[in-house]
C-alpha cells in the first residue's frame, strides 16, 4: 500500500492506492506496475500544478497624469524635471557619491504631448531591482541626478530630456535618437 500525501489548492489529499497482485505472471505484474507508475506520476504532476502560487501582477509607480505632473515639476539645476509621488518618511537617507542605492523602476519613451508612451524597461516585471554605485555614471545621467535628489522609501517621476538621457545617438532602434524619457523610480536602499 502506497500513501502519497499532495498539496492541491492549499489542501493536503492522501490518495492511497492499493497494490493488489492476484496473478504471479511476469507479463501482467508489469503491466500492473506500469500502470501503477503513470497514476504516481499523474498525481505527481497534479500537484505540483496545483501548488503552483498565481503569478504577481506588478506594482504601478505612476500617477494618472504625468503630463499634468511635468509641467508642475520643478527643474534642477541640470535641468531635469522630478515630481514626488510618495514623499519620503521623516529621517530618510538620501544617497551620496560613493553609495550604493537600491531603486525601482518603470521607464518610457515620452510622447510629444508629454505622456508616457512605449515603456522600455521595468524592475518591476522582473522582479529584479537595480543597485548602481552613484558617481560611476553606471546610469544615464538623469536617472543618477534625480536618484540623488531622493530619500530612501519615496517614489517619483523623473522627466529627462534627451540631453541627460541617450542623446542623438539613442539605443539602436530601441530608443530613438532624441527620446526624451519618463521614469517612474522608487529609492528603495542606500548603502
Amino acid at each position: 500500500m502506497y500513501t502519497i500525501n499532495l498539496c492541491y489548492n492549499n489542501t493536503k489529499i492522501a490518495k492511497k492506492v492499493n497494490q493488489k497482485a492476484k496473478t504471479k505472471t511476469l507479463s501482467q505484474s508489469s503491466f500492473w506496475s506500469k500502470s501503477m507508475n503513470k497514476k504516481i506520476l499523474l498525481l505527481l504532476l497534479i500537484a505540483l500544478v496545483g501548488c503552483q502560487k498565481k503569478p504577481q501582477t506588478p506594482k504601478k509607480l505612476k500617477t494618472a497624469n504625468p503630463k499634468k505632473e511635468e509641467k508642475k515639476a520643478p527643474i534642477l539645476p541640470m535641468g531635469l524635471k522630478t515630481q514626488i509621488l510618495q514623499p519620503a518618511p521623516n529621517g530618510a537617507l538620501r544617497p551620496e557619491i560613493g553609495n550604493t542605492v537600491t531603486v525601482h523602476y518603470i521607464g518610457y519613451i515620452m510622447k510629444e504631448d508629454g505622456t508616457p508612451g512605449r515603456q522600455i524597461d521595468s524592475s518591476l516585471e522582473r522582479n529584479a531591482p537595480l543597485d548602481f554605485i552613484v558617481g560611476l555614471e553606471q546610469v544615464i545621467k538623469g536617472f543618477e541626478e534625480g536618484v540623488k535628489q531622493m530619500r530612501v522609501g519615496e517614489k517619483r517621476h523623473l522627466f529627462i530630456d534627451s540631453e541627460l538621457g541617450y542623446g542623438k545617438k539613442g539605443v539602436g532602434l530601441f530608443i530613438p535618437p532624441d527620446s526624451n524619457l519618463i521614469f517612474d523610480v522608487e529609492l528603495l536602499n542606500v548603502r
